[in-house]
Parts: structure tokens; C-alpha cells; sequence
């Protein structure tokens, strides 16, 4: 996985580091929604060199290069998405799971007003699991 990492990696102008093959190859590996200490514990368990400001600084680098996404924040703490595709997300207020909404109908943008080149939907609610269980005083 690390070769597909140094490819990416260059493919978009980014300088090779040992920190950033390794979060990268990360990613690439686990496709789905991490907080920047999510990424940091399961990278630091390969290079105990890392430090958490740094691992936020690449995230941020990759997402500036379209690498990933930025979902939200949830505690402060930002929650990142290695999946690019056009989706939207569901975040729940209660358990804070994040879903992808692959099926969301958008307008014809690229016709009516310009070129799409990324997009950013984020709803907040309730997920269905909590609502069964009860939990349905989520804020914010």
C-alpha cells in the first residue's frame, strides 16, 4: 500500500515524507470516517515518531488537494472522510455516527450556473438506531 501512498502522494505535488506515506497509506487502506486521533493512534502504532499537531497539518494538506474530505467537527475534533466521491453525510447529534448518502438527487449545476468541482452536504439529526432506543434528545 505504501507504493499506491508515494504515487498519490506525487500525482498531486506533495513532498514524500515517512509521515505522511504512512498516514496516506492509512487512508487508502480504511476507507470510511476518522477524527484526526483516530488516524494518529492507528499510524503512531507503526511510527512512534508522530505527534498529533503534525498528523492534523498532513490531513490538512491532503484535503487542500482534494486527497480527502473534511466532513465536519464533532468536539473539536476534525472528523475526515478518505472517501471522495460526491456524497453527502448524515452525522447523528446522539452517537455521532457519521453515514454517506450515496442517493441524493442534485440539480443539473454544471448546466444552470458553472462547473462543479467539489461538493459539501452535511445534515444533523437522529439516526434511526438511536431513535429506537430512546435517545432522541440529541442537541446542537
Amino acid at each position: 500500500m505504501g507504493n499506491r501512498a508515494i504515487e498519490v502522494l506525487k500525482e498531486n505535488g506533495i513532498k514524500t515524507t515517512h509521515n505522511r506515506i504512512l498516514i496516506l497509506s492509512f487512508l487508502l487502506k480504511n476507507v470510511g470516517h476518522y477524527s484526526t486521533k483516530d488516524i494518529y493512534n492507528n499510524v503512531k502504532k507503526k511510527y512512534m515518531n508522530l505527534n498529533l499537531a503534525s498528523v492534523y497539518n498532513t490531513l490538512t494538506i491532503f484535503a487542500e488537494k482534494g486527497i480527502i474530505k473534511l466532513v465536519t467537527k464533532i468536539n473539536n475534533m476534525a472528523i475526515w472522510d478518505s472517501n471522495t466521491s460526491a456524497h453527502a453525510h448524515f452525522v447523528c447529534r446522539v452517537c455521532q455516527k457519521i453515514y454517506d448518502l450515496q442517493d441524493i438527487s442534485y440539480l443539473d449545476i454544471d448546466i444552470k450556473v458553472g462547473k462543479v468541482q467539489s461538493i459539501k452536504v452535511t445534515y444533523f439529526g437522529i439516526c434511526n438506531n438511536c431513535l429506537k432506543r430512546g435517545k432522541a434528545s440529541g442537541s446542537n
